[in-house]
């Protein structure tokens, strides 16, 4: 394993075990160290009420990653069926997606999300529908373009042509050839949608308190930009290490070639 994994692992590791490890209740108040500076008890110092900002921090990071990981999956789910119907189905599969693409890709995707959370309301199921729904896209048309392709391999001809059912040869032949490069576009997806759950959250339509999130405490610090500037730079900082983080997991992936078999081989 080479060091471009240790970000995300480590990553993965904070938000696990963000309770356990947190110093404090992030909600318990110390009405005498408002505003702190680090200390020994505080390391990362206390906001406005006197809570400990690390513990914040590490419970944001639990909530971030387990929205966007949940969203990174529903959106590739969904991804994967339509390319998958949309290449292996013929025309008419293929004209529904190229449909449901196009629209799909005339849409800036934060724009759609925010359209969705505004007409659903804030809330953090609402923010994992629209952050589903926005970013399918990419994953079809990742699906659509290897199914077709291996839909014209000599293997897969030979098993129609022997009466295989269309369930065995997508589940054997194209299923994992379309699952391992959509893996890739999963890790940058993480990081995508983490930076979009903190933009929806800090704009107040995602993620509310008492639900500890980057872009809540980003939202929650904007009053004190110049007096604690800290209050605003430990979530952005955290933000931009995490996305940072899943890109350099993904551009590894890609690099290694670790999630590519035949189909790769054969371009």
């Amino acid at each position: 394993m080479t060091w471009r994994y240790v970000p995300a692992v480590a990553v993965l590791l904070l938000a696990i075990a963000a309770r356990p490890i947190a110093p404090h209740d992030p909600s318990e108040i110390h009405g005498e160290h408002t505003l702190e500076s680090p200390t020994l008890q505080f390391p990362l110092g206390t906001d406005p009420l006197g809570r400990c900002v690390l513990s914040q921090a590490l419970y944001a990071t639990s909530t971030s990653f387990g929205l966007a990981l949940l969203a990174t999956v529903l959106s590739a789910a969904a991804g994967l069926i339509v390319g998958l119907a949309g290449g292996y189905f013929g025309s008419w599969g293929d004209l529904g997606f190229r449909v449901l693409s196009n629209v799909g890709l005339a849409l800036p995707t934060l724009v759609v999300t925010l359209a969705v959370v505004a007409i659903l309301g804030p809330g953090w199921v609402n923010l994992l529908l629209a952050l589903s729904l926005s970013a399918w896209v990419r994953y079809a048309m990742v699906a659509r373009d290897i199914t077709r392709a291996q839909m014209s391999l000599g293997f897969v001809v030979a098993s129609r042509a022997l009466g295989a059912s269309d369930w065995w040869i997508l589940r054997r032949h194209i299923l994992p050839e379309v699952v391992r490069p959509t893996l890739i576009l999963a890790a940058l997806g993480l990081g995508s949608s983490m930076l979009s759950i903190s933009a929806i959250s800090f704009l107040g339509l995602g993620i509310s308190p008492p639900i500890f999130e980057w872009g809540t405490m980003l939202n929650s610090a904007r009053p004190y930009l110049n007096t604690t500037p800290r209050l605003l730079a430990i979530p952005g900082i955290a933000i931009v290490l995490t996305v940072g983080a899943f890109t350099l997991l993904a551009e590894e992936l890609r690099e290694r070639g670790t999630l590519f078999s035949r189909y790769s081989r054969a371009q």
